[in-house]
């Protein structure tokens, strides 16, 4: 008789964390399933290209399925369609759900359905070369920009309309998306971030991402790095606070070089509303300032301001959507849980169900952020079954996963299959001096396994 199984649904950093995790006290058999044929979710189709350095995460992660013979990845499996909740209920002794967060905030202001206007996420979706992006191509013949948020997504987006094409011909962008931003005509992107300099979500080392921009002037306000005697507090009691500050201080310090591409970072703006003639040609700004507070540059108020762009990407968070079959609480938008075990409407814990990741406490952190949120779904997990008078390595009468799945008719890919996916993305990215070459469609990467 064969130990427990555990099915982890999602092959993001919420998932391989969560198999880090158990595979400490676990040898039972360990399934991450994944709807793409590939593995590694954001890492591969989040982080933005030119962050290589980010991206070598996935190493870790494949370290893993080297070394333990009872980890699989299981991939090209839609939960909800392929699998449903009964059928991992049946063929597992506990799952952990690390779903993520893929659906998209909007800004609800007027105009937001103009030409033009944009979520920061089909943007990322695409210059990732996401096989599930919802727009099939960007055209890149925009001067001006306006990216809308305060975290590591909007200047990943402001690097990528902005950058050197001498950096993006160097990273995995697929192909097709490479022949597009050769066109890129961007000079110049408005960062319009909601709230002050000592309340953004930058870290650190994206900010310097900001600042390692060649070619580029970047514009601040010294006004607007002013800080009251509270926010002067907050950040002398917080490192990322301090450092953000000394980076933001440099670049307003800086002399302008006189560059052709300019990036203009703006505190305390929101959009009111989107104009143009059935494309977008303009925003309409407001400060957030109190009066009181308000520098000279911020206007008077919320007295609005227009600036000229011909593109927005609104890059103001994620949604998590519903699980299907999984209780969901709508208005936290989160799968409800207590220390990641999921609780249904009455609040009573589910036995053999838990989530981990941006399903778990919404969309908010870095990917390191994901590891001690999975070691603490993964101790609740092993706390629940010793109060049942089970141990990690208990018997179990589940029957594999892929029995049912053959049965179906589903291609399923195997941790061998990704790695020939693997293997002809770095083949077909040496041959161009690239880190690799990103298949870019569903039917590509399958027909590769033929």
């Amino acid at each position: 008789m064969q130990s427990k199984r555990v099915a982890i649904i999602g092959a993001g950093p919420g998932g391989f964390y969560a198999a880090l995790e158990l595979l400490k006290h676990f040898s039972g058999q360990i399934d991450i399933i994944d709807r793409l044929p590939t593995p590694f979710g954001l890492v591969r189709y989040g982080i933005a290209p030119d962050n290589q350095r980010m991206k070598s995460v996935s190493k870790v992660f494949s370290g893993l399925i080297d070394q333990f013979d009872n980890l699989r990845f299981i991939g090209n499996v839609d939960f909800g369609s392929d699998l449903h909740r009964d059928d991992l209920l049946r063929h597992y002794d506990a799952i952990i759900y690390a779903t993520g967060a893929a659906g998209r905030q909007y800004l609800r202001v007027p105009g937001e359905d103009l030409a033009g206007s944009f979520s920061a996420m089909d943007f990322v979706d695409w210059y990732n070369g996401h096989p599930l992006r919802r727009i099939s191509d960007f055209s890149m013949a925009f001067s001006k920009a306006a990216v809308v948020g305060g975290g590591n997504v909007a200047l990943d987006v402001v690097r990528m309309l902005i950058n050197e094409m001498d950096v993006v011909r160097s990273t995995d962008v697929p192909d097709r998306v490479l022949r597009e931003l050769e066109r890129n005509a961007v000079r110049e992107v408005y960062l319009l971030v909601r709230k002050g300099p000592a309340q953004v979500k930058f870290t650190p080392v994206e900010l310097r991402g900001l600042v390692n921009l060649k070619n580029v002037d970047i514009v601040i306000d010294p006004e607007d790095l002013k800080l009251t005697q509270d926010e002067s507090d907050y950040v002398d009691a917080d490192q990322q606070c301090r450092l953000n500050m000394n980076i933001l201080k440099t670049i307003a310090e800086r002399p302008q070089a006189g560059y052709e591409k300019k990036i203009h970072v703006k505190f305390w703006r929101s959009v009111a509303s989107i104009g143009g003639n059935g494309s977008v040609e303009w925003l309409d700004l407001r400060s957030n300032k109190a009066p009181s507070d308000a520098s000279p540059s911020a206007g008077s108020g919320n007295s609005p301001c227009r600036v000229s762009v011909d593109a927005i990407f609104s890059a103001i968070g994620n949604v998590v959507g519903a699980v299907s079959g999984v209780p969901f609480d709508e208005r936290r938008s989160i799968v409800p849980n207590i220390d990641g075990q999921i609780t249904g409407k009455d609040g009573v814990v589910l036995p053999n169900e838990f989530v981990t990741g941006w399903a778990k406490r919404g969309p908010s952190g870095t990917v390191g952020t994901n590891r001690q949120d999975s070691a603490e779904t993964v101790a609740t997990l092993l706390k629940s079954w010793a109060s049942s008078g089970d141990g990690p390595d208990a018997a179990s009468t589940k029957a594999d996963i892929t029995e049912i799945l053959r049965e179906r008719n589903i291609k399923f890919t195997t941790w061998n299959d990704w790695m020939s996916i693997d293997d002809k993305e770095l083949s077909a990215g040496r041959a161009q001096n690239r880190p690799r070459v990103k298949f870019q469609s569903l039917d590509d990467m399958m027909d590769c396994l033929d």
